[in-house]
């Protein structure tokens, strides 16, 4: 087992990580550790796991939480019980301090005996083992301090100890290096400062050590009062009598120093165009200042920018790292402190000490040429702009790249706004992940860290997952990928949920605010004024972002007056906190504002440790809940579009707010907000979803007897038949039940909330298959006061006449329909009545007037957006275009069909897809394609066994278009026919849809015909446009096989027709049953005619 408490607590057993789950636990299993075997008492471990409030009964809640570890350790012998406490079993060499402190022994013998080498190797080995803070997981526990107070010691002495190796060793130019960064953290640190002079020396820049040396002594004059120590101060007459230089064995740095830019340790990934647009900007600009969030990449960005400047300009290039500045005093001190200049022109004003600092930064740049790039400017933002303006007019070969999450402000300054990498969506394709810079950026740091890791259909869903949920931040990301040496990454994913505990242990040479994801947002946090602070926090609970209404009803009270949130979400912007999305982007009236998911988790934290989160959640869920019925009415008519697109943008908003109230007790405010978005969802053809949340809202009201309940429950079910996949719905036949029993309760029940469940009524009721219960429902909201439902009631009665047979009703109730829809503006009733008369022009014949109305419906659809109402629609234009001869363009319609969609190809559409295609390869006399397209259409079907409402329909169009296919083609197998028609009846009854028993009438028809029996042909057909209601003038199969019986028959084909054709419809559907006809397959009588199909 090994245990690493060098930073977050890693856990290995045999080598393959070990998650720990549990604050406690975690902090348990810390205490043990750093025992390193020894029994560790009650009482500690008590202190250490509760530090602030122990449970009654400590000791059998400790003796639990034991039992858990060794569950999660799969090792009942790791803990061991003693009288006094109990004994985690491992040895010193399992513990990375252990191994960390050995390492550091070995490396100083090493360095002692004259091997230095040896020894930096050491120090590497021991400084690579910490990640982050130790005991991160011990929090405050009193016995976490001293161990982190020893071992941030002994991290110092190595540090100190490897710059003395490096010195020894002659690398020069490493020493200089790891000696600025060390002073940077230590600067009071005299052994540091000295070996940095030494350093400086030793490269052959010995004025620069003298001006450190100088500037070291004013700052412990001016931070504790006092001068430098004595050894500091012999160094120091060493360095003014030239007894210290560059190294025999060395080579002296050249005499003017070009960067102190440091050489990447990782690749610049995802980021080109935005390296492109910087380096634009510096070109054109003597001011460019880089913003965004915290951990979007800024320093990177800027110093890969600096690297490529300096790559192709003559000057020099300097980082000054502003981070560590806490007093604004120290500005110019620090932008010394990072020069390197050793231009002649400015090395004769070095020794003018008697300056102040930023008279004599001013003095050294008047006549450079460089580049500087001032880094995390936000912190001392006033203090920097002034440094800034005041270098840009006295140095006019100097240009300046800021990165901050503030702009400065200044006059000139150029602003590049960096926004966090490209995301995919949600479901994108395998083939196109890896195009997208965020997985680009996860995919080179997981194979730094994992060299086997690799994207495939495995990991691509939580690969997807991390870099959406962490809003496409770089260094959020690679905090994830590192994560990968412990954790696999479906456990990552699962775990962003606690993003701040997971999220540490970044590169230990970073900045303290880059190691962890919490310190990068606490830095952005602590910047702000208390009421920005509050505002921030606030919005947090807004998912879906807000606009300016929204934020001032939600978030504004005496603390935060409604007329000055707009100038705090502005400052807010300006502080990278929130972006701003303006109307041309969006499509709303207003700017929207919105806060990175990583930033809400943060502020949503703040509130609740102030118990301030529920009441700011309630006002939001009552806001957003009052605001979806609002906008209900709207989408029943012109301005649909309007609340479309905001229901769209506030979407997770309204769903959040659903959410709450079903989880917080309040039931009934859940249910008319459910109630409210039903049309919403059924415009968007979002069955699924809807059933997911009426399944919760039901939940949330289960033993309470509210009236509109009945509503929520019929459209769970109506949804139910829609979207899901086979194995996922009821059986048809317990459906019809459910219905049923829900019609009868529709009957009785008050009238709707809202005017648009009004048409489930009758809907239910036919579904069910009480039409007479549905007539009377649909006359009775045929009486309504509200003219939506008046028309929507003759929609959806023109769709139930289609399916019952009766046209001419049809007819009357599209002509009443069609102007009501258009007088109200309403595109989702347009687009049904357009529909219901384009297939009325088919039925007589009209097929440009049938196209036209189906391209001005498609127009409607792709309004509302309804992407499955759309896909239905290709198949109805696609079979205009076969019945008017277009086959190219039918094709075109079917491949669409068959592609398009949010989730790629569907099994259903496919089908009905296949089914239309084997139609169209008949037509045009490709026999041999069109069997094997039914070939594969059953084979598909044979695999989806439930019988449920659209697997029905597929199967009654599928298998009718099949038994045709086998009619009609040479060599066609008659048997095989005759089983789809045995199959594809009692389907094609099962949806009560009569242009689908129709078809099955059609293929029947054909079958009989095949076989020898040509009058009962004639009959059947004749019966089909009973079921049908009207004859399908330019169906191509029908009119084939009524071509084809009349040269058989001769005049007898008409009467035997219309004998057919005067069946009353339950006779007709009696007459279509298959077991009538289908004998086995035999030759016709002598005296039968026949038609010619083969």
């Amino acid at each position: 087992m090994d245990i690493a408490l060098l930073g977050p607590l890693e856990v290995a057993v045999g080598g393959q990580p070990r998650p720990i789950a549990g604050g406690r636990l975690r902090s348990l299993l810390s205490r043990l550790a750093v025992a390193e075997g020894r029994v560790v008492s009650t009482a500690e471990l008590v202190e250490a796991v509760w530090p602030d409030d122990p449970p009654s009964g400590a000791a059998n809640a400790l003796q639990s939480l034991v039992s858990r570890l060794r569950r999660a350790l799969a090792d009942p012998e790791a803990v061991s019980q003693a009288a006094t406490g109990y004994r985690l079993a491992i040895s010193p060499t399992e513990l990375d301090a252990a191994r960390f402190a050995e390492l550091v022994r070995d490396a100083e013998q090493q360095a002692g005996s004259g091997q230095p080498q040896e020894a930096i190797a050491g120090f590497d080995a021991a400084l690579r083992l910490w990640r982050g803070e130790p005991l991160a997981d011990a929090g405050d526990a009193e016995y976490a301090v001293g161990y982190r107070t020893t071992w941030e010691r002994l991290r110092l002495r190595a540090e100190e100890e490897r710059l003395t190796s490096l010195l020894t060793a002659g690398r020069i130019g490493d020493a200089v290096s790891t000696a600025e960064a060390l002073a940077v953290d230590h600067p009071l640190n005299e052994r540091i400062i000295a070996s940095r002079l030494r350093a400086l020396a030793a490269a052959g820049r010995v004025p620069e050590a003298l001006a450190n040396y100088e500037e070291t002594r004013q700052f412990l004059r001016r931070e504790l009062g006092t001068e430098p120590g004595a050894e500091l101060q012999a160094l120091h007459l060493r360095l003014l009598r030239g007894e210290l230089g560059p190294a025999p064995d060395t080579v002296p740095s050249p005499p003017a120093r070009r960067s102190n830019l440091r050489a990447p340790l990782t690749s610049f990934v995802g980021r080109e165009d935005d390296l492109s647009r910087v380096l634009d900007l510096v070109t054109a600009h003597r001011l460019t200042t880089v913003i965004g969030p915290g951990g979007a990449g800024k320093t990177r960005l800027a110093i890969e920018a600096a690297r490529r400047w300096l790559a192709v300009q003559p000057d020099s290039a300097w980082l000054v790292e502003l981070a560590p500045v806490t007093d604004p005093d120290n500005l110019a001190a620090t932008v010394l402190g990072a020069l390197g200049l050793r231009d002649a022109r400015v090395t004769e004003r070095a020794e003018r000490s008697a300056q102040g600092a930023h008279e004599r930064l001013l003095d050294r740049l008047r006549e450079a040429r460089c580049l500087l790039v001032m880094d995390n400017c936000e912190h001392v933002l006033d203090a920097v702009a002034q440094l800034i303006d005041d270098i840009l007019a006295a140095a006019p070969g100097v240009v300046v790249l800021a990165t901050s999450r503030e702009l400065l402000g200044l006059t000139g300054e150029a602003l590049c706004a960096l926004p966090p990498l490209p995301l995919p969506a949600a479901d994108v394709p395998l083939s196109d992940a890896v195009s997208y810079p965020a997985v680009e950026l996860w995919l080179d740091r997981a194979t730094t860290v994992r060299p086997a890791f690799a994207l495939d259909p495995e990991t691509l869903g939580p690969v997807i997952e991390i870099v959406r949920r962490l809003d496409g931040l770089p260094l959020a990301i690679e905090l994830a990928a590192a994560r990968l040496r412990l954790l696999p990454v479906t456990e990552i994913a699962a775990r962003l949920s606690d993003r701040f505990r997971l999220l540490t242990g970044g590169n230990r040479t970073s900045l303290p605010r880059h190691r962890t994801l919490r310190a990068v947002v606490e830095w952005s946090w602590d910047l702000l004024a208390p009421d920005e602070r509050l505002l921030a926090e606030r919005l947090a609970v807004f998912p879906a972002g807000a606009d300016l209404d929204s934020a001032a009803t939600v978030c504004a009270d005496a603390r935060l007056p409604a007329g000055e949130i707009e100038s705090l979400l502005a400052s807010l912007v300006d502080k990278s906190l929130l972006q701003a999305e303006l109307p041309e982007a969006t499509g709303a009236t207003g700017v929207r504002y919105r806060m990175l998911e990583t930033i809400r988790e943060y502020g949503v934290e703040r509130l609740a440790e102030r118990d301030e989160l529920a009441d700011v959640r309630l006002a939001h869920a009552e806001h957003y809940a009052a605001s979806a019925i609002g906008w209900e009415p709207m989408l029943r008519g012109r301005d649909q579009l309007i609340a479309l697109t905001s229901l769209s943008m506030d979407r997770d908003n309204v769903l959040a707010a659903l959410r709450y109230l079903g989880d917080s007790g309040r039931g009934e405010e859940a249910l008319q907000l459910l109630l409210a978005l039903t049309w919403y969802w059924t415009l968007l053809d979002a069955r699924t979803e809807f059933a997911d949340w009426a399944a919760f809202v039901l939940a949330a009201n289960d033993g309470k007897d509210l009236p509109d309940l009945v509503y929520a429950r019929a459209a769970r079910l109506l949804s139910d038949l829609g979207e899901r996949t086979a194995t996922q719905r009821p059986n048809w036949d317990r459906v019809r039940q459910r219905l049923g029993a829900l019609a009868e309760e529709l009957a009785t029940a008050g009238p709707p909330p809202f005017p648009s469940l009004g048409v489930l009524r009758p809907m239910v009721a036919a579904f069910a298959g009480e039409l007479d219960l549905a007539d009377v429902l649909l006359a009775e909201a045929g009486r309504s006061d509200d003219p939506w439902l008046r028309a929507a009631s003759q929609a959806t009665a023109a769709n139930l006449y289609e399916n019952s047979g009766e046209i001419e009703r049809m007819r009357a109730a599209v002509d009443l329909a069609y102007p009501a829809f258009v007088a109200l503006g309403d595109r989702w009733g347009l687009s049904t009545c357009l529909m219901a008369r384009a297939q009325l022009a088919t039925l007589d014949g009209r097929l440009a007037d049938a196209l036209a109305d189906y391209l001005q419906a498609r127009r409607c659809i792709r309004e509302l957006g309804s992407v499955e109402d759309e896909l239905f629609l290709h198949l109805q234009i696609a079979d205009v275009y076969v019945r008017s001869g277009d086959i190219p363009a039918a094709r075109a319609e079917l491949d669409e069909l068959a592609t398009s969609g949010p989730l790629g190809p569907h099994p259903e559409r496919q089908l009905f897809t296949t089914a239309s295609l084997a139609v169209l390869e008949l037509q045009v006399g490709r026999h041999d394609q069109a069997r094997l397209l039914v070939a594969e259409l059953r084979r598909a079907l044979s695999e989806r066994h439930e019988s449920t409402v659209m697997l029905d329909h597929v199967q009654g169009i599928g298998l009718a278009a099949a038994a045709v296919v086998e009619c009609l083609t040479d060599d066609g197998d008659l048997e095989q026919a005759a089983a789809d028609l045995r199959e594809g009846y009692p389907a094609a009854m099962q949806t009560m849809d009569g242009p689908i028993i129709s078809a099955i009438g059609v293929a029947q028809g054909a079958w009989l015909a095949a076989t020898g029996r040509s009058r009962e042909a004639a009959i059947v057909l004749g019966a089909a446009t009973t079921v049908r209601g009207a004859e399908d003038r330019s169906n191509w199969t029908a009119a084939l096989i009524r071509q084809r019986l009349q040269v058989a028959l001769g005049e007898q084909f008409w009467s035997l027709y219309q004998q057919g054709q005067a069946l009353a419809r339950v006779e007709a559907l009696q007459h279509l049953d298959p077991l009538r006809h289908l004998d086995p397959v035999r030759s016709p009588g002598p005296d039968e005619p026949q038609a010619r199909f083969r």
